[in-house]
């Protein structure tokens, strides 16, 4: 299957702030919720929980400096302006669960589920 870019937000002053900054993003798959079949193997951009966000290619999070006033409310496009609204690149890497205090501060293989990781 072929990687496509989706994008993933509920707040519709993210999806205008996207459409006004980033129009190469205009022709993409817009998503209110997702599972991991969604996202699986595919560029990401928006807000995710990490536990989510793992499973795509490549995932851009949509970056502001939200005052705590402004929590939890609906924002528009000159309010994310104000709050210095970003995409920013991110690499998520889940460690292994297996043997951690064996091998603290080390580079390996994990020999029971064969994925590299380290634990520091």
């Amino acid at each position: 299957m072929k990687e496509k870019t989706i994008i993933i937000s509920r707040h519709k002053g993210a999806i205008n702030w996207l459409k006004k900054y980033h129009s190469e993003f205009n022709n993409v798959e817009y998503f209110t919720h997702v599972n991991k079949k969604d996202i699986k193997d595919n560029i990401v951009i928006g807000t995710l929980p990490i536990n989510l966000a793992i499973f795509s290619k490549e995932y851009w999070h949509l970056s502001m400096d939200i005052p705590i006033e402004m929590r939890g409310k609906e924002l528009s496009i000159k309010d994310m302006e104000e709050f210095n609204c970003k995409i920013e690149g991110f690499i998520i890497k889940r460690y292994c669960e297996h043997e951690k205090s064996h091998y603290a501060g080390q580079c390996y293989v994990c020999d029971k589920c064969m994925e590299p990781t380290r634990f520091i």
